[in-house]
């Protein structure tokens, strides 16, 4: 008997179940709904305004060293250890070494432009016209440095379902419904449609990922970052 299929449950109880089974996806679900447009309780609002820096920090100085010096930052963690909360520290990384958003979005764009040649991730992306860089490096912003970036990117998306294979549709409106949108991508072998993703994909997909962040120079930048990232 198959394990995921749109026969047996709809994909919306799909998302539900993913969901529930997730504190990470549990606890970005809750502080969309509950605090829509506010600040992290857990950072200083003055670490969700980065449009104080915009400048390009991505460029080595000149001894071609880092732009900023590495030093630990612990890993805070919340959700009976199963959910990331940010913190100054954290926040800081993103604000003050790497200089905000705009960063990212050049990690993440570059990211999704080698997975849309890659035959192993491009089979899960629908459409490559969605902004798919842009909503990942809000959604890492809005993680490590609080604020509502990313759910303010959520509130204004389009709540009309998509295509996905067999003819079904989904509202791909979070990061659950997004996975589940993707394990029944219609670019998918059909044997393979409702299937989660495996050990060997999820590699390919860090790779990948963090390919970009070093070929984007973050890491050169910011080395505390790439550590606490990585």
């Amino acid at each position: 008997m198959p394990t995921t299929t749109t026969t047996t449950k709809s994909l919306d109880d799909e998302v539900r179940n993913f969901r529930e089974t997730d504190d990470d996806l549990l606890a970005e679900n809750n502080s969309f709904d509950n605090n829509k447009m506010s600040t992290s309780n857990e950072v200083a609002d003055t670490y969700y305004d980065d449009n104080v820096k915009t400048d390009d920090t991505t460029s080595s100085n000149d001894n071609n060293g880092p732009l900023h010096p590495y030093h630990f930052v612990p890993l805070r963690m919340g959700g009976n250890g199963r959910t990331h909360v940010a913190t100054t520290a954290s926040a800081a990384l993103i604000i003050d070494e790497l200089g905000g958003l705009p960063p990212l979005e050049r990690m993440t764009n570059a990211f999704y432009g080698k997975a849309f040649r890659d035959k192993t991730l491009d089979q899960f992306i629908r459409s490559h016209s969605d902004p798919h860089g842009s909503r990942f490096a809000r959604w890492i912003h809005q993680k490590l440095a609080g604020g509502t970036l990313w759910d303010e990117d959520r509130a204004a998306r389009s709540d009309e379902p998509v295509e996905v294979a067999n003819g079904h549709g989904i509202v791909v409106h979070d990061r659950t419904s997004a996975h589940v949108a993707a394990w029944h991508s219609p670019k998918r072998p059909s044997k393979d449609v409702g299937r989660h993703f495996d050990l060997d994909e999820c590699r390919v997909w860090m790779r990948l990922h963090f390919w970009a962040m070093r070929e984007c120079g973050l890491a050169n930048v910011s080395p505390a970052f790439a550590d606490y990232y990585v």
